[in-house]
């Protein structure tokens, strides 16, 4: 079974005969190189990269340990921050490995890490990890992208692998929903209109385990539901993002009463971004770059050309379907994660570090979101019209497969979005 792997650490991918290999090096990963040591749990690469990990009914690896309990998350990994700043503050760390002038990582431990290309759908790097022409060949051939994230957990750029699956018929239909007023706005609407019942929902799932401060759920929930009933009516894309982006502020300005006491640490006023103001908007702010990555994942398993959208404008350097797709799926895959980890308490005021007039997730922060974003991407729930098990990222590609039918036959098969239903 394929999966993504998230690579923390810093080092050198490279290909080793018909096996991927992550050379680790001893520098570290931060702005200008500020810290050096070593940042990785070492446990933890070959139990997540094992390809014969049993997993279960729900999709989620059998005897995984809880994210709480990752040693990453633990003091020990801040401990082993202060002591490399220690060195580095007594000069024991040379210049070579604190250098921030573009030169290849710092030296290499001599520590290699295979694993099988079979089992790579695809790789998310959050160290900084360097690559080779002829990685970037046999990544191609075996159809696995390569996401890199900077020191914040932003998203910066994609190795995007040569596409396999061309049909010159569909791009020909997406440019003409998108040159075409009527059947754009079509299609942009059934985006917003889908976030926005998801939103719903999940305000609803959370409301119904309150058990005071309901009233103002209630609310949100109507003005929400007006929203998008004058989203019927609206005449262009820019206007339904509007509406999006009032409905979104409602909706967030439930987050305090619907996170209870666990949000006590987590004031939250209004959305912020570049940078992020506070540790919520941070969780966002990440939360968001990884399903966007996400529905790209996705998108590039079909047919469909990532540049051509309908809700977003398309525009240069930027994979604008990718958005449209993953305002889709935000409320069940970023909202609920964030709600999830404040609520349990697996992410604390700790987790966060304020840097450049931002607030943004510290490593040990971003390793505890991804853990658990993997486990929620693989989740499974009964679907209803194919009557199976489906995973909630597969739900993601069903939704790229509607839109491509939608494309092609737009009378016969109408997209609308995905909805919860649960």
């Amino acid at each position: 079974m394929k999966r993504p792997y998230y690579l923390f650490s810093n080092g050198r991918l490279c290909r080793n005969q018909n096996t991927l290999c992550l050379e680790r090096a001893t520098d570290a990963r931060s702005p200008g190189a500020e810290v050096a040591g070593d940042r990785l749990p070492l446990s933890e690469i070959p139990h997540r990269i094992n390809p014969e990990s049993p997993t279960g009914g729900d999709g989620a690896p059998q005897g995984q340990s809880d994210p709480a309990e990752e040693p990453v998350a633990t003091g020990a990994g801040r401990q082993r921050d202060e002591d490399a700043a220690s060195q580095e503050e007594s000069g024991a760390v040379s210049n070579s490995l604190t250098s921030d002038d573009g030169q290849p990582s710092g030296e290499l431990t001599g520590e290699s890490i295979p694993f099988p290309i079979e089992s790579a759908e695809s790789i998310y790097c959050f160290g900084e990890i360097d690559v080779n022409s002829k990685l970037v060949s046999f990544l191609s051939k075996h159809h696995v992208p390569l996401f890199f994230f900077d020191y914040y957990g932003n998203y910066t750029a994609s190795l995007y692998p040569k596409e396999h699956l061309l049909s010159g018929r569909l791009t020909v239909e997406q440019v003409r929903h998108h040159t075409n007023q009527e059947r754009r706005l079509r299609l942009a609407r059934s985006f917003v209109e889908a976030a926005l019942a998801n939103i719903r929902r999940v305000l609803r799932y959370y409301a119904s385990r309150l058990e005071e401060g309901t009233e103002g759920i209630e609310e949100a929930i109507r003005k929400i539901e007006s929203i998008k009933k004058r989203a019927q009516e609206a005449e262009g894309p820019a206007t339904l993002m509007g509406l999006e982006g009032q409905a979104r502020r409602r909706y967030y300005r439930t987050w305090p009463t619907l996170l209870g006491g666990a949000g006590e640490n987590f004031s939250f006023e209004r959305r912020s971004r570049q940078p992020p103001s506070n540790p919520l908007n941070a969780l966002i702010s990440f939360g968001n770059s990884l399903c966007y990555s996400v529905a790209l994942r996705q998108l590039y398993h079909t047919a469909l050309d990532p540049t051509v959208s309908y809700l977003h404008e398309p525009g240069d350097r930027r994979f604008s379907l990718a958005l449209d797709l993953a305002e889709v799926f935000k409320p069940l895959l970023v909202d609920r994660a964030i709600f999830r980890l404040v609520k349990t308490r697996q992410i604390q005021p700790d987790d966060f570090e304020e840097r450049l007039g931002g607030v943004y997730l510290t490593e040990s922060g971003r390793k505890t979101f991804v853990e658990h974003w993997d486990e929620r991407l693989r989740q499974t729930i009964e679907h209803r019209r194919l009557e199976r098990k489906i995973s909630y990222e597969r739900l993601v590609r069903l939704d790229a497969y509607r839109l491509t039918r939608h494309l092609c036959a737009p009378e016969d098969d109408p997209y609308e979005g995905f909805e919860m239903w649960w």
